[in-house]
């Protein structure tokens, strides 16, 4: 039985973080793939995987005319959970996965960038009571997926996380720490589309940082869980 998870990337600078600390504390192996820049890229075989990640990135989720690894992308996410494989969308591989699922794409229907709250709803966020400081970055909304449960939103993004079967989305940014966010400003792309200060937002990064990293290692935990019994 296999105990690798696949990473899916999209752009260099952005990582699983705190994803991998979590897999690895339960003895799960990652394979990182990039299919974006591919042509006509292959669907990956789901039997060499335990569960899946798709991670963000600045593609808007439905041009799969200029890049079609973002529908394979969908087929994928959509394949794996009907197989019950655990899935993990982040920004926007939290829309592929929405979109997989029978969700529409809102283009350009919020602006939200850098830290503030999200709001729990229904169940919530596991291990988060209360408001949650998070890392914002997206202009596009995906809507909820017919028969998902809401966890949580904001004013301007009704679906900020999401579950349904074994896929659960997060169209904020959990995964990265203030470390990997200096990261992402030190490249010239990330800071052109960054409304704001980049200097304001590592600092409030790090003021939120302690509570982001206990809700990251439960809602990380809990998917390397599953994906460690699936």
């Amino acid at each position: 039985m296999s105990r690798t998870v696949l990473v899916i990337k999209h752009v260099p600078w952005e990582g699983p973080g705190r994803i991998a600390h979590s897999l690895a504390a339960d003895g799960l192996a990652m394979h990182t793939r990039t299919l974006v820049g591919q042509h006509d890229p292959a669907m990956p075989d789901l039997d060499r995987y335990a569960g899946v990640v798709l991670l963000g990135g600045p593609m808007r989720a439905t041009d799969t005319a200029t890049h079609p690894a973002l529908a394979v992308e969908r087929d994928l996410a959509r394949d794996a959970v009907e197989r019950d494989i655990p899935v993990l969308g982040i920004c926007l591989g939290h829309q592929l996965l929405a979109l997989a699922l029978g969700a529409q794409l809102e283009p350009d229907a919020a602006d939200e960038f850098g830290v503030a709250p999200v709001a729990p709803e229904g169940d919530g966020i596991v291990g988060v009571d209360g408001p949650l400081k998070v890392l914002h970055w997206h202009n596009d909304n995906a809507s909820l997926p017919p028969g998902a449960r809401l966890l949580a939103s904001t004013p301007k993004c009704t679906n900020q996380a999401f579950r349904l079967g074994s896929a659960l989305g997060l169209q904020f940014h959990l995964e990265v720490d203030p470390e990997m966010l200096e990261r992402w400003f030190r490249v010239a792309s990330v800071r052109a589309e960054f409304p704001g200060s980049p200097g304001a937002a590592l600092t409030a990064m790090r003021r939120a940082d302690a509570r982001m990293a206990i809700a990251a290692d439960a809602v990380f935990g809990q998917f390397a869980r599953r994906v460690a019994e699936s």
